[in-house]
């Protein structure tokens, strides 16, 4: 997805498992979820834990394995339920050209004995693709959202600035 913000202004979301966590598909099928936090946010070796009685959103736990600062984010998946596997997630980040940043965010598995059985019938991109996409759709409209209110905000206290300070003197 392409996002009309920096990557430095991208990257703060990507980064940290509790920002994901706003923009996560999974967690908007269960609002209920309940998740556990580990280790400073942000930074490698910190974790979140998630247990859903949504059958596809599951059980299991996300954790920071590499930073690249405004650059990339990986993860390793170890999911519990509603099957046992394992995988590592990246979302990367790319100049877009006018300020704007290109999102990518997808995911590498080795398939034991019964995703094999599973994606023979349906695959990977057609089970997971739209929920990645809406994933990045929200990403895409929170940081939007987001950063046009912290450029309101910036222009409205300069302009504020300015009226304070007589005009002889500016």
């Amino acid at each position: 997805v392409n996002i009309d913000a920096s990557k430095e202004a991208v990257f703060p979301y990507v980064k940290s498992l509790k920002q994901m966590d706003r923009w996560s598909p999974w967690s908007k099928k269960d609002p209920d979820m309940k998740n556990t936090w580990e280790g400073e946010d942000g930074t490698v070796g910190s974790k979140n834990s998630w247990d859903s009685k949504v059958e596809d959103v599951g059980m299991g736990s996300q954790t920071v394995i590499k930073i690249v600062d405004n650059e990339m984010v990986e993860t390793f998946l170890d999911f519990k339920k509603p099957f046992e596997s394992q995988a590592n997630a990246f979302v990367s980040l790319a100049d877009a050209g006018a300020g704007g940043t290109d999102v990518t965010w997808g995911f590498k598995s080795e398939n034991g004995f019964m995703e094999r059985i599973i994606f023979q019938f349906m695959s990977l991109e057609e089970q997971l693709g739209p929920q990645y996409e809406e994933g990045l759709a929200s990403l895409k409209g929170l940081v939007e959202k987001e950063e046009a209110a912290r450029a309101a905000a910036e222009a409205a206290a300069v302009t504020e600035m300015e009226e304070v300070v007589p005009s002889e003197q500016q």
